[in-house]
């Protein structure tokens, strides 16, 4: 368990601007970064934790799911297989909510 002042600090905070500039925009173009963790949308409350070859905590407050994915991706950071993972996970979430 996590204080929710730290989420709301980890989704509210950050420098939008300078995510706009960095390297970043094309794994999440509306993200944002703070404290080791990404908003994947600024719009929308799931946020993650990303490794390379393809490590990920997917953390989703609305649908109150968090999916965590070990992996060893052959690359560091493969774009096309984190799109395709960020649908499935946003996927799953959607479908586990509905049959809550």
């Amino acid at each position: 368990m996590v204080p929710a002042w730290w989420i709301d600090d980890i989704r509210r905070n950050g420098d939008a601007g300078a995510w706009s500039r960095g390297d970043l925009t094309k794994v999440f173009p509306n993200g944002n970064y703070r404290s080791k963790w990404y908003t994947i949308d600024r719009g929308q409350s799931p946020f993650a934790a990303v490794g390379i070859h393809g490590q990920w905590i997917y953390v989703d407050p609305a649908n109150e799911i968090i999916i965590a994915r070990v992996s060893s991706q052959p690359l560091p950071m493969d774009l096309d297989l984190d799109h395709m993972w960020l649908r499935g996970y946003r996927a799953i979430a959607n479908r586990l909510y509905e049959n809550a």
